[in-house]
């Protein structure tokens, strides 16, 4: 599977002083702020809940997810893609 370049457009959204730690989506090539906690383990908490509500509703669309921490950005995978 060929990697994919992080976006420019997301890593101004984590540098942010608000999004600290951030869930981050990339969806039909617009950024969005899902979530922001003050810590990690917040986060992991509330994310959660936004799987279970959320993340179903996304199953069929072109969206890409990042992990904000400290302005460090990580790409998630949180299904399979039909790319």
């Amino acid at each position: 599977m060929k990697s994919l370049v992080i976006p420019s457009s997301v890593y101004k959204a984590a540098a942010l002083d608000e999004n600290t730690h951030a869930l981050l989506i990339l969806l039909d090539g617009t950024v969005f702020v899902e979530l922001q906690a003050k810590s990690n383990k917040a986060l992991e908490k509330v994310l959660v809940g936004w799987k279970a509500e959320v993340l179903p509703s996304l199953a069929r669309s072109d969206v890409r997810f990042f992990a904000v921490n400290y302005g460090k950005v990580f790409e998630l995978t949180l299904f399979r893609s039909k790319r």
